[in-house]
């Protein structure tokens, strides 16, 4: 092991915990940059080295069986992902059937049926997936060299270890566009970690935001704030599920990755009614509870 992947290992080791903390609602714009770093990071940990295994640690760019997992983060098409909704079904206890996607492409599917009336979609949509990490499957594919290492940088957080996963999240975006009017759809399903569920904010404490406790317990956030200086405005709900998932919906001015960068005229294409009907949606509950 080189001095290089020494630094690279201890520094990934370091920054790990604050990394993986409890997350709020990211959004989906936000997460679909970060999947097309993530293809950088999965060419690399096929190498095998230190530095790759721990890149599989922070990122979750590996499927951890031994190889670069069926993640998605860039532009549906060229056989990446179908348009045509494929949901799974799961048995409850109780004996219902529940219904939902489990996959960026099946999201792409759903969301783009929901397509506010009039509006198509322009071009194939932005896919993300992040099955999140297994620790456990982690720890045992790290080699003997690498334990130690770990061991002299005080070891990985407790809250890692004894079978704890981090996080995850699948998620479409689309450009829509009805007549001269153009903006953004996205929505993005995101797992709460294991000893850390995704927390309602106790207030907004901003212009244009509100919370709403739901019959069931849940807490849905609405951000309708003005246009920033720049013309930049992202409209947002996001529905806090008692599961600890997070189901977020956004709509704005701001084009998706490999759409240009000139911004869209405001106001967004879904208003806030249209935001929260979409994250309040069935479709979404299975999973959000378990994908």
């Amino acid at each position: 092991m080189n001095d290089t992947e020494h630094q690279e290992m201890s520094r990934a080791l370091r920054d790990l915990a604050d990394r993986h903390g409890p997350a709020g609602p990211a959004p989906v714009t936000e997460l679909m940059h970060r999947g097309r770093r993530r293809r950088g990071l999965r060419t690399a940990a096929v190498t095998g080295s230190v530095a790759a295994v721990a890149a599989v640690a922070v990122f979750g760019g590996l499927a951890l069986s031994g190889g670069p997992t069926a993640t998605v983060a860039g532009p549906a098409g060229a056989g990446t992902a179908s348009t045509s909704a494929s949901t799974s079904a799961s048995v409850t206890p109780g004996g219902a059937v529940q219904l939902g996607p489990t996959s960026g492409a099946e999201v792409a599917a759903l969301l783009k049926s929901r397509f506010p009336q009039g509006y198509r979609a322009d071009g194939e949509p932005f896919l993300v997936e992040d099955k999140g990490i297994d620790w456990e499957l982690l720890n045992k594919q790290l080699t003997e060299e690498q334990k130690k290492l770990a061991a002299e940088q005080g070891g990985l957080p407790d809250r890692l270890k004894n079978g704890a996963r981090i996080g995850g999240q699948v998620g479409a975006g689309y450009t829509i566009a009805k007549g001269s009017k153009t903006g953004t759809v996205q929505l993005t399903i995101s797992r709460g970690q294991d000893g850390a569920p995704h927390r309602a904010p106790a207030t907004c404490g901003t212009p244009g935001c509100s919370a709403t406790k739901q019959p069931d317990g849940s807490t849905l956030v609405l951000n309708l704030p003005p246009a920033a200086a720049g013309g930049e405005q992202v409209w947002q709900a996001t529905l806090y599920r008692t599961d600890g998932s997070m189901i977020t919906a956004e709509s704005g001015t701001v084009p998706l990755p490999g759409h240009g960068s000139d911004l869209y005229a405001g106001p967004p294409a879904l208003d806030g009614q249209q935001l929260t009907a979409l994250v309040l949606d069935p479709a979404w509950v299975q999973e959000a509870a378990g994908h």
